[in-house]
C-alpha cells in the first residue's frame, strides 16, 4: 500500500469520526446514552461499568420514597434515589450521569448525578385499561384513569394514598405527593381522574385482584 493511500484512509477515517452522531461516539468511548440502550445493556457489560449519560424529562421526583423516574426519546427509566438527595422536581428536564453495576443479577445505574436543564411539560398519559392493569398491554410513559375513591390517607406529612374502584372488578392506588390533611376532604366517594407514572402489581391466584399503583407529583 502506497504511502498516499495510507493518508487518504487515515483522513477519511478521521472526517468520519468527526461526522458521527453523538450517541455513536458516546457508544465508541464506552456510554449508554439513550434509556434504550440501558435496557439493551448485557450483563458483562453492565458489571463492568458503563458509563452512563441520560438527559430527558423528570415525570416524577420523589427524594423521600427513594422514586425518580425520567423518560427520553426512546423510554421511560426509574431511577433509585439516595435518601436526602438532591434531585430536580418533576416537568424539568435533566441530565442525568453515573455508571452501571450488576445488582440481584440486573443492570443498574449508581453512583449518578443529576442537574436540572431547563423546564418541560409532562408528555401525554395513556388511557388505563384492564389489559394494562393485567399486563396484556405495555404500560406507557404516563398513565391516565378514573374511578370512584373508596379509600384515602395520609401515609405521611406529604403522601397522600388514594385506592380507586375501576371499571366492575378492578382497583388501582395513587399515590400524591406533596399533599396536606386538606387535600383528602371531600375525596371519599368521589369519582376522579388522575394521571402519573404506573407500575402495575400482579395477584398470582386471582389475577382479577392485579392492582396498579400510579404515582402523581402533586394535586394540580
Amino acid at each position: 500500500m502506497t504511502v498516499e493511500l495510507r493518508t487518504l484512509l487515515f483522513c477519511s477515517s478521521c472526517l468520519l469520526s468527526f461526522l458521527a452522531p453523538p450517541f455513536q461516539l458516546f457508544a465508541q468511548s464506552g456510554y449508554v446514552y439513550s434509556v434504550d440502550e440501558f435496557y439493551r445493556l448485557e450483563n458483562e457489560a453492565a458489571r463492568d461499568g458503563a458509563n452512563v449519560r441520560l438527559e430527558g424529562t423528570i415525570l416524577y421526583s420523589d427524594p423521600d420514597w427513594g422514586l425518580l423516574w425520567l423518560q427520553d426519546e426512546t423510554g421511560r427509566i426509574l431511577l433509585p434515589v439516595s435518601p436526602g438527595q438532591a434531585v430536580p422536581p418533576a416537568r424539568t428536564t435533566a441530565l442525568v450521569i453515573g455508571t452501571t453495576k450488576l445488582v440481584d443479577g440486573a443492570p443498574k445505574i449508581v453512583d449518578f448525578q443529576i442537574r436540572k436543564t431547563g423546564k418541560a411539560e409532562l408528555p401525554p398519559p395513556k388511557m388505563l385499561t384492564p389489559g394494562i392493569i393485567l399486563g396484556r398491554q405495555q404500560e406507557d410513559s404516563r398513565i391516565i384513569g378514573a374511578g370512584i375513591v373508596i379509600q384515602d390517607e395520609m401515609k405521611d406529612a406529604t403522601h397522600l394514598r388514594l385506592f380507586i374502584a375501576f371499571l366492575r372488578n378492578y382497583r388501582f392506588l395513587v399515590t400524591v405527593n406533596n399533599c396536606t390533611p386538606k387535600d383528602v376532604e371531600g375525596l371519599l366517594g368521589s369519582h376522579i381522574e388522575v394521571s402519573g407514572c404506573a407500575t402495575r402489581f400482579s395477584n398470582v391466584d386471582r389475577p382479577e385482584l392485579a392492582a396498579m399503583q400510579m404515582f402523581i407529583p402533586d394535586m394540580s
